[in-house]
């Protein structure tokens, strides 16, 4: 199963969406940056998660299990402008494990001034993405 979204377009602009999840924060949410999100995320279970044409928004409220430790983070990505979805088996999933995400291009490095991301679902299914920003626990991502 394969399916594709892609928005090209001159000047158009979208609304941004914040959506916050009703858990407590932690110190460590807001000190992370691109360098650990993979560290902190892969592995973890997608619990909740939200795809919104109208905003052009993808939402994921992800489980992280860490040593006994359990940590909840609210992953976003808006202003999506291309969105690809690869599923080697085509089935369905009681549970949805995040196995990895890879930051593949960073806004400086684009043209497009764009994040590129790849995630990996129990390593048969692919997402990949271009967006404005990306906000962890409602923070922006730099």
């Amino acid at each position: 199963m394969s399916w594709m979204i892609n928005h090209h377009g001159g000047r158009r602009f979208f609304n941004l969406v914040t959506l916050t999840t009703n858990s407590a924060k932690t110190q460590e949410s807001f000190r992370m940056d691109r360098s650990s999100v993979s560290r902190k995320l892969d592995g973890g279970f997608i619990v909740e998660h939200d795809f919104d044409l109208i905003a052009k928004s993808l939402r994921f409220r992800i489980e992280v299990l860490n040593a006994g430790s359990l940590s909840v983070y609210d992953l976003q990505f808006l202003a999506v402008s291309e969105l690809h979805f690869d599923d080697e088996l085509g089935g369905c999933w009681e549970r949805l494990e995040l196995r990895e995400i890879v930051l593949d291009q960073v806004p400086e490095g684009s043209a497009t001034e764009e994040w590129a991301v790849w995630l990996n679902f129990w390593d048969t299914a692919q997402l990949r993405l271009k967006c404005a920003q990306i906000l962890i626990d409602g923070t922006h991502l730099r």
